[in-house]
């Protein structure tokens, strides 16, 4: 895990390995705590006041379970250290996820505003972190100039250049047994209509170059992407659009291009600008699915039963699952018996959200988990499931 600065806000970058060391904490005790925050240099007395509220409830919460002073004052030690770390409270994301347990400790600044609260149990909370690694919101970027080639992991919230992919860094590069030529381009009257010039406009010649140049772009791409379902979206000028679909091989390449000179472009206003292209895929996957449990509704291959999903997912029976971020089911789950008690409001010490318990075991088996509002759900349950079988 790593924190960047963007747009004034410190966040926290957090992987699918940093989620996945969580999900494997099953013995406690374990101490998950959110709260939201203040951006950079706005009151940070009032957060740490807040942690310093929030601390105690854990801690109350822990002697209350029997667990000894001495153990209690050593779990939340790393957490308290950060009441007196002033620099850390002056840069901070709009909310804040700390997580304990024996041995272990990390600490999260989020892009986004999180439910307050304190847990404590046998396993960490996860279902806070969920916007962060839902299967659907995650894209991929290409930012393709005349001079370099670049791949970006996006969300709606981050954008990390990939660094671990071989592409050929430019067209000289590309097609090097003759001098690239350099593409310019105006606009023409009020149609805005492009005139490309080097030599007499964008010649046949050199639009065999940059063919040269894309395949290699996509066979890289292919290499590295392999079997992954994930949209990709193209940054360029667009008259790059057509020559670079032909090369394409990636099936999932949006038709929707980001317009302009990548290199040319701040990470955030890139980041901002792919989103906007690939947001409106995701929803009609997101739609696509909701049409999908509607179809399947009384086979047998949907649930909205809690109890029953939950075991489903333990048994990786579930292919989708929905999940109402602003809801709780609070209750008691055994995954060796495959026994599930549900007790609903009551968020005693000992009793586990069970949204949260299915979200977070779909999760561990790589399947697909839309974490929405209730009001986005597919119907009044704030957990609905299609099951494979």
């Amino acid at each position: 895990m790593v924190n960047y600065y963007q747009e004034g806000v410190l966040t926290s970058q957090i992987s699918e390995e940093d989620l996945n060391k969580l999900t494997q904490i099953s013995s406690g005790p374990a101490v998950s705590i959110f709260m939201d925050t203040q951006r950079i240099g706005i009151r940070p007395r009032r957060d740490q006041i807040k942690l310093k509220n929030l601390l105690a409830q854990a801690e109350k919460d822990l002697l209350s379970q029997g667990h000894r002073p001495t153990e209690v004052n050593k779990l939340l030690e790393p957490a308290r250290d950060l009441l007196q770390n002033t620099i850390f409270w002056k840069y901070q994301g709009e909310g804040l996820a700390i997580y304990l347990g024996v041995g272990f400790s990390a600490i999260y600044r989020l892009p986004f505003s999180v439910k307050e609260g304190v847990f404590t149990g046998r396993h960490f909370h996860l279902k806070p972190l969920l916007p962060l690694f839902c299967y659907y919101w995650r894209f991929y970027v290409l930012a393709l100039s005349q001079k370099q080639a670049r791949l970006f992991r996006g969300s709606p919230y981050h954008l990390e250049e990939v660094t671990t992919i071989n592409l050929p860094q430019g067209l000289e590069e590309a097609v090097s047994e003759e001098p690239a030529k350099t593409l310019s381009f105006y606009n023409l009257g009020r149609g805005g209509k492009r005139i490309f010039h080097g030599h007499g406009g964008l010649e046949e010649s050199l639009k065999d170059k940059l063919r040269q140049y894309f395949q290699k772009v996509d066979h890289a791409l292919n290499e590295f992407l392999a079997e992954e379902k994930i949209p990709l979206v193209l940054a360029s000028v667009e008259y790059f659009l057509p020559i670079y679909q032909k090369a394409n091989s990636y099936p999932h390449l949006l038709d929707a291009v980001v317009s302009g000179n990548p290199d040319k472009m701040k990470s955030d206003k890139l980041q901002a600008a792919a989103w906007a292209v690939v947001a409106p895929y995701f929803q009609q996957e997101r739609e696509r699915d909701q049409a999908e449990y509607q179809k399947l509704h009384g086979t047998g291959q949907t649930s909205n039963q809690i109890s029953e999903i939950v075991i489903a997912a333990v048994q990786g029976r579930v292919k989708t699952l929905f999940v109402a971020l602003d809801q709780e089911c609070w209750g008691v789950f055994d995954p060796e018996k495959l026994i599930v008690e549900i007790r609903e409001n009551d968020p005693s010490p000992g009793n586990v959200d069970l949204i949260d318990t299915a979200a977070s075991w779909v999760f561990k088996q790589g399947q697909k988990v839309h974490a929405v509002n209730a009001n986005q759900m597919p119907d009044q349950s704030p957990l609905v499931a299609i099951f494979h079988y």
